[in-house]
Order: C-alpha cells, then structure tokens, then sequence
C-alpha cells in the first residue's frame, strides 16, 4: 500500500481501501497535511466461521463518498465503505487498522480495532443498527453506546437491507467515525 506517495507494508490477507482526506478538523486546525488509509482483515472465530471466510474470500470493499453529509459534535466522518456480503447472518467479523501519515509520508499514528455485524432486516427493509469493537476472545460485540467517551472509535450501520434480488445477499452500508483524542490498543 502506498501512503502519500510512500510504500506502507500490510499483511497479505488484508484487503485495502482507497485512500480518504477526510480527516478531523482538529488535524486540519493543527495545520496537518494528512491522509488516513482504511485496512481491513478478516478475522476467523470457530468452525463457523472458518467456512463462513473461505467462502467470502473474494469480498470487495469499496470507499464511498458522504461529504455532503454532517454530523454534529466531536465526531468526524472518515469513509464509508459498502460491502456486499453472502447471506450467512452472524458471525461477520474482522479488523480495521486506520493509517494516519503526514505529508512526508511519514505515518505519525496508527489504530485497529475489531468489528462485527449482526442480525439482519428483510426482505425489502431498512434498519439502524451499530457496530462496535469486538473482544478478540470470544467475539463479543460493544454497542457504540457502551464505550466510553474517549475511544477512538465509534461505528455505526447507517443501512443495512436484504435484498432478494442479489441471490440472497446483505446488503451493508456503514459509516467509520474517528476521534483523535486517544488510540485505541493493538490487540
């Protein structure tokens, strides 16, 4: 992967997105000339699981752009990414690892957390639902709501559909949030 024009080195199973500027505005406040790159892994949690990924190998993610959207508070839009993913329901898990670079090149920050979608609405339906930072044990999932103030963080499903047309296929359209005021751990 490259970050502003510098080779970044990621594991070979990740799959990475395109690269985004749309950053805090406390960086941009700084005078910060920054770029933050979305990496997203897969992360396999029992038998289940094992077959749900082998089979999903093959999952495309692609950056969407929402700059016409606002949001109020300390919360900024990073990316939204939308995945088109086969009907298994849960589990649907992974690992997203968030790249922060200057403009030299140089990354400056760098944060992961885990993820995982649950439950699904259809068919023809719409829901709201979260997505929150998974306990890399046992996969339990953490409302947004139940973390604290200060995590880096904060995921929400802004739709989520069924779409019978797509040979059974979720369809989900999500939205990453990004605080700069604390990192969160590398598990």
């Amino acid at each position: 992967m490259t970050v502003n024009g510098n080779r970044v080195d990621l594991d070979t199973e990740a799959v990475v997105t395109n690269d985004t500027t749309m950053v805090p505005s406390r960086y941009l406040a700084e005078g910060l000339d920054i770029k933050v790159t979305l990496e997203a892994k897969y992360r396999r949690i029992g038998l289940e699981s094992e077959m749900f990924f082998k089979e999903s190998e093959q999952w495309k993610l692609e950056e969407l752009h929402n700059r016409d959207m606002s949001f109020e508070g300390e919360l900024v839009p990073l990316t939204a990414v939308y995945s088109d993913v086969p009907f298994r329901g849960f589990p649907n898990s992974g690992r997203l690892k968030v790249y922060v670079a200057n403009i030299s090149g140089q990354v400056v920050k760098e944060h992961q957390l885990h993820w995982s979608a649950f439950n699904y609405v259809g068919p023809d339906s719409y829901a709201y639902g979260t997505f929150g930072i998974t306990d890399p044990m046992d996969g339990t999932g953490l409302n947004e709501t139940d973390l604290p103030s200060g995590d880096v963080f904060m995921h929400q499903i802004l739709k989520k559909s069924y779409d019978t047309s797509t040979s059974g296929k979720h369809k989900y359209l999500f939205m990453h949030f990004f605080k700069s005021d604390h990192e969160f751990a590398d598990n």
